[in-house]
């Protein structure tokens, strides 16, 4: 038992839940029944570690303190505790007091523990045992009684495989709050944990809410996170010379979340530097309005002006008066000559108002002749203002916009200059985001982007385009029926077209397995959505593994720790993940990735665009395969080299030979067709492209640069499938 003096004191340990970390440490701990018998986590932990159940105490020896402690692989020492309670006809066992008892008595009994690392199950949890919470604040009033959580050691608590990751931020939140010095409190509600199973599960989630959302349901916070720091930095390119914009297409099928991604990726920007502001525009809505480029600039300019957090009260009514001048004014200059001639005219006829009009008029025939003068010039005054309103953009509809068009000389010089000079007195760092055209007609797909290309181009905004790419690649072709037979092999034109319009096109990858797994539980059991990964304690162990991250001056070297320090168990190698895409976005680092391209340079476009995008494509898809934990960089059998030859192969096809992955998506086994020889399975449009010397080097492998690449694997087209949308 603890000393009492040292109660209320926080642990030195670091104690941390993880959902079925590898069993690795200098203590192993293992749960045992009454009659010596392993449980079924015990039993594949003894597998994993090549033991036989032999190697379980008798249930004597058992019986007699509860534990029994033998040597375990690579001098660790295995300790085995009875998490089971003896019961009697009149009174079940307290199995939690026996938990927290004989792992107490067990840790004491080997006196001063030399031990760094400790890795221990929850004890007697599943279905119809103990409920995860209570199992785990059984052993943390174990560990508290020890004494152990006085010393520096990091004790990983491993949860079961089926763990949701609401279960695993509450189970953490717990050690959290043992840790502050006074163990864990015993629930009041200890019904044994029901699994979901099918249909047996207890549904107690309400009517779901189909809106956009910021809450991370689906684990993208990171890649937006990511995607937030690379726009931030892509936005300084931009110089007071270089009028263009960064185009960002964002590709995902509907109801896939873009929107929610969008609202994350505002969020993170925004903590990136308060400058930023976002911009929504919804395409659907506004389709049936012409000209396009006209709601899309409206809609800039309201949100501009009325977000209070930037601009003062003065400086927003000087934007707003400037603007209603404007669009008084611009391409109005005839009418507005008529309202001052007639404004004139009419204060001339004033200065007559106190004369006695009959006799004067009787002597002065020519003074009549200038009043009746005067009363035409009114009305025609008054026509031009009609005229003048009708044909300005003040209304701010589609007919006034339309009469602006009509009337006005070059209008969209005016209508880009003057955006430009609301640009400067603004001040901001701008992302526009385009929603929904992937619901609007080809038509309007298309004056909607070329009005964006050829009016809205300014190194200050970001436009971000949320849309199925497939979407916006029809349009295109439908706009230019004539141009398909210029479109290259493998690759579409409306894809050709995407090429040419947007710097940098990412695609949000499917949704894996797991994550609908905890998607659903959150939704069936009304569990609150968290961020597991980040909220992880810390240790010592992770907290050395961050400092080598940030020693490192070379992607290789980044991605080798990552690899180095696997053991920290999946919560905090998550964490450690994100904390290498922050390091790889470092300049010198990048540059680091682009020496790796460059040695692509025989298979790629040879065209500068080819290769920007290269750059882009590659570093934006390393970072989401990285915190989206792709098997690829999982695999023991490559090394890190090898990793990021794959992950740059991938690039390049899928800029330059998407049709051709379709087909590999299809049937990964086409790669197994002899070099030189094209499959006659596959379509007859793609089988040229298959033999084209560039692209038989990327399936079949190339040397060169002092590079030997391999031939394309199956397996790493399957792995790879996913990120593509």
């Amino acid at each position: 038992m603890i000393k009492e003096e040292e109660e209320g004191r926080p642990w030195s340990a670091h104690v941390s839940v993880e959902r079925d970390p590898p069993p690795a440490g200098d203590v192993i701990v293992l749960s045992t029944d009454l009659a010596g018998g392993a449980d079924p986590v015990s039993g594949k932990v003894l597998s994993k570690l090549g033991l036989s159940d032999d190697i379980i105490p008798d249930s004597s020896s058992l019986a007699r303190s509860g534990f029994s402690i033998t040597k375990g692989p690579s001098g660790s020492l295995l300790c085995f505790i009875v998490a089971e309670a003896e019961s009697s006809a009149e009174e079940e066992g307290d199995t939690p007091g026996a938990i927290a008892a004989n792992l107490a008595a067990c840790l004491q009994s080997v006196g001063n523990l030399p031990a760094k690392t400790m890795w221990l199950p929850l004890m007697a949890a599943g279905r119809n045992w103990l409920r995860y919470d209570v199992s785990l604040r059984a052993m943390l009033n174990g560990l508290r009684d020890s004494g152990i959580v006085r010393s520096n050691v990091d004790i990983i608590i491993a949860a079961p495989e089926d763990t949701t990751a609401a279960e695993l931020s509450e189970l953490n939140e717990i050690v959290r709050e043992a840790a502050k010095g006074d163990g864990a409190r015993e629930p009041d509600d200890k019904t044994p944990r029901q699994e979901v199973v099918g249909e047996q599960y207890h549904d107690t989630s309400d009517m779901q809410d189909d809106r956009p959302t910021t809450d991370d349901l689906l684990g993208r916070r990171p890649i937006a996170e990511s995607l937030a720091k690379r726009i931030d930095r892509m936005a300084d390119w931009g110089s007071s010379a270089d009028r263009n914009s960064i185009m960002i297409q964002l590709h995902a099928p509907w109801g896939a979340g873009k929107t929610s991604f969008v609202q994350m990726l505002s969020g993170e920007l925004k903590n990136l530097n308060p400058r930023w502001t976002l911009v929504t525009f919804n395409a659907w809505e506004n389709q049936r309005i012409n000209p396009p480029w006209w709601m899309l600039y409206d809609t800039i300019f309201r949100t501009l002006v009325r977000s209070k957090d930037h601009l003062s009260l003065h400086k927003r009514v000087v934007l707003r008066v400037k603007e209603v001048l404007w669009r008084l004014t611009v391409g109005n200059g005839v009418n507005l000559a008529f309202v001052i001639v007639g404004i004139l005219v009419l204060i001339a006829v004033m200065m007559f108002r106190d004369r006695d009009w009959l006799p004067f008029l009787e002597k002065n025939i020519d003074v009549a002749t200038k009043a009746i003068a005067g009363l035409i010039a009114l009305l025609a005054t008054i026509g031009a203002i009609v005229r003048t309103a009708i044909n300005g953009l003040l209304t701010g509809g589609s007919k006034a916009a339309q009469g602006f068009v009509e009337v006005a000389q070059d209008p969209i010089t005016k209508l880009r200059r003057h955006y430009e000079r609301l640009l400067k007195n603004i001040e901001r760092r701008i992302l526009v985001f385009i929603d929904d055209l992937d619901r609007c007609t080809p038509t309007y797909v298309l004056a909607l982007l070329e009005g964006v290309q050829t009016m809205f181009a300014h190194p200050h905004v970001v436009w971000l385009v949320a849309a199925d790419r497939r979407w916006i690649a029809e349009a295109f072709e439908a706009g230019y029926p004539v141009a398909k037979s210029v479109a290259e092999p493998g690759n579409r034109l409306g894809y050709q077209f995407l090429e040419k319009a947007f710097q940098l096109m990412i695609a949000l990858p499917r949704i894996s397995p797991e994550s609908q797994t905890d998607y659903w539980r959150r939704m069936l059991t009304a569990s609150a959505p968290a961020n597991v990964g980040p909220d992880a304690p810390a240790g010592p162990a992770y907290e050395a593994a961050r400092n080598q991250l940030k020693a490192q001056t070379s992607e290789a070297r980044v991605l080798a720790v990552i690899r180095e320090n696997a053991n920290l168990g999946p919560a905090l190698v998550e964490r450690l993940r994100r904390d290498a895409v922050e390091r790889m976005a470092a300049p010198e680092i990048e540059k680091t990735a682009e020496h790796l391209l460059m040695r692509f340079g025989g298979v790629i476009k040879p065209n500068p665009r080819a290769m920007k995008r290269l750059v882009n494509s590659y570093a934006v898809l390393r970072d989401v395969t990285l915190i989206s934990n792709l098997p690829l960089w999982n695999r023991a059998d490559l090394s890190v080299w090898q990793q990021r030859v794959e992950l740059a192969r991938w690039v390049i096809l899928c800029m330059d030979a998407p049709l051709l992955l379709d087909a590999l998506e299809q049937q990964p086994e086409l790669l197994r067709t002899p070099p030189g020889t094209a499959p006659k399975s596959i379509a007859d449009a793609l089988q040229p492209l298959w033999l084209e010397p560039r692209i038989q080097k990327l399936l079949c492998g190339f040397s060169e640069q002092d590079m030997s690449v391999g031939a394309l694997q199956p397996d790493f087209v399957r792995e790879f499938a996913p990120l593509r949308g």
